[in-house]
């Protein structure tokens, strides 16, 4: 198993205990009486430990020690704080999609639509989203950091929320798109994941640690080629990967109609004849698994998935040069090898 999945495991195991007490103590504060309040939180709690990698948490808290931060249960609650906006941004991800699955089991949304109308269970979906990130900013506010720091910290988070949000409605316009550019997708992954997924967490963690602008810049040279690889990994798999590792269905983002960089390069590359018949799979709620298949083949005939496992590699190649000058720093030797060890996961990963 590799060293990144194993620290992962870990770091699940050492904050769910934390996790489970914050939602008891939530439970404990609502009426009795609101019987499907306390439901709710118990949906949320059980999406929030069906096996999520806490890959945002761990970076929050790898932030934080890079410095040498001293606050270890305070960062910790912080590290679930931004699971819980993950949480809420997922669960509103999955009604954009339509997806039935999340994490190999079913999405939230579903969950209230089974015996209901879609409507219904979409509309609780978005209330459980809702209240997923209000519970994060008041787990973020109950922590014992100042509140200078903690003004600080949710400036940020509002901030890349903000530009997530920009960055999903960049995603959702392009699906509309006959053709898009692998440049404007790579924007989508800048937006989306890279900043925050990656930059967003390892700098709220280093701000509570005292870090100065210098240092945010050159986290962010680490943070943002690392996670445009990341999604570019995450787009293989989609399309590459087993249901039973990703937790979601393989061909999920043919199904939506959503413009990766393998498809945007095999449009680009593919024959007329091939070009249809990506068209006409792109957004096929119907899709079979032989199409399915025979758009794999596509994809790697055009090499848009030699492409795209070279352009992530040249991005994890930036990542690791960035984590040089970390070293020249003098920051945390321990936390700067688990932060390499993490981009060598990102490469390799089936998950």
């Amino acid at each position: 198993m590799p060293l990144a999945i194993t620290t992962l495991k870990k770091f699940a195991k050492q904050t769910d205990p934390l996790l489970f007490e914050f939602f008891q103590n939530q439970k404990s504060q609502t009426p009795k009486s609101l019987k499907h309040a306390h439901q709710m939180l118990e949906n949320l709690e059980d999406f929030c430990t069906r096996g999520g990698k806490r890959l945002r948490p761990i970076l929050v808290y790898y932030g934080y020690r890079l410095l040498n931060g001293d606050k270890s249960k305070d960062i910790l609650k912080i590290s679930l704080a931004m699971e819980l906006v993950h949480t809420f941004l997922l669960i509103h991800d999955d009604i954009m999609d339509q997806s039935d699955l999340r994490r190999g089991k079913t999405a939230i949304h579903k969950l209230y639509q089974n015996g209901h109308s879609q409507r219904f269970g979409e509309s609780m979906g978005i209330l459980a989203g809702d209240l997923s990130s209000n519970l994060a900013f008041k787990l973020l506010l109950s922590t014992d950091f100042s509140s200078k720091q903690k003004v600080k910290v949710l400036q940020k988070l509002q901030d890349t929320i903000i530009n997530t949000i920009f960055g999903q409605e960049l995603d959702i316009r392009l699906e509309t798109n006959g053709l898009s550019k692998p440049s404007e997708i790579l924007n989508v992954y800048r937006l989306k994941t890279a900043q925050y997924t990656f930059e967003c967490p390892l700098h709220i963690g280093a701000m509570l640690a005292g870090a100065n602008r210098k240092h945010l810049k050159i986290i962010s040279d680490y943070a943002i080629p690392a996670g445009i690889a990341f999604q570019i990994k995450d787009d293989i798999l989609g399309m590459f990967g087993k249901s039973k590792h990703t937790g979601k269905p393989v061909n999920s983002d043919l199904k939506q109609g959503k413009q990766t960089l393998l498809i945007a390069k095999a449009l680009q590359k593919a024959s007329k004849t091939d070009r249809e018949k990506i068209k006409a799979a792109l957004g096929n709620k119907n899709l079979t698994n032989n199409q399915t298949a025979e758009i794999c083949q596509i994809i790697k005939k055009t090499k848009a998935l030699e492409f795209a496992e070279k352009l992530a590699q040249k991005y994890i190649i930036q990542s690791k040069q960035a984590l040089k000058k970390f070293s020249k720093l003098g920051w945390d030797k321990k936390t700067i090898k688990e932060l390499s060890n993490l981009v060598d996961y990102i490469i390799n990963r089936n998950m």
